[in-house]
């Protein structure tokens, strides 16, 4: 059985999840049902590179209906997955383009697949910089 370790970034609004060991649908599965009980953040982190993952193509589409209907709290926020392998990212992929399908409100959660943790974390920085130049603009 696998385990997350979560680390929080207040000032990027970022939390960061760190997979572990073996995660299997029920690992991933509870750990964003207890990310959606709250405090929500704008920017989430899903780094499966320190991992085995154990989930099929059925898992994947619980997943994003999960996040897709939870995830309409979260309007204009993103999730970085970070990937370290072609499984694992052909398994993001095939995630996003779920939420793509399903998700008609696209502005309300993007997700970014990366293999990198630092080109996941630019991004963010990124994505927080011009929402903040945006919202000063107002």
């Amino acid at each position: 059985m696998g385990h997350f370790e979560i680390t929080h970034d207040k000032e990027l609004d970022l939390v960061v999840y760190t997979a572990k060991g073996d995660i299997n649908f029920g690992d991933l599965y509870d750990e964003i049902a207890r990310y959606y009980e709250g405090p929500l953040t704008r920017y989430t982190m899903w780094d499966f590179t320190e991992s085995k993952v154990h989930l099929s193509s059925d898992d994947v589409n619980r997943i994003a209906d999960q996040v897709r209907k939870a995830g309409t709290a979260r309007k204009g926020g993103l999730d970085a997955i970070i990937v370290s392998d072609v499984l694992k990212y052909a398994l993001a992929r095939m995630y996003g383009a779920y939420m793509e399908i399903v998700g008609k409100d696209a502005d309300i959660l993007k997700t970014e697949i990366f293999y990198r943790k630092k080109n996941a974390m630019a991004h963010i920085k990124r994505h927080a910089f011009l929402n903040k130049f945006e919202k000063d603009e107002r």
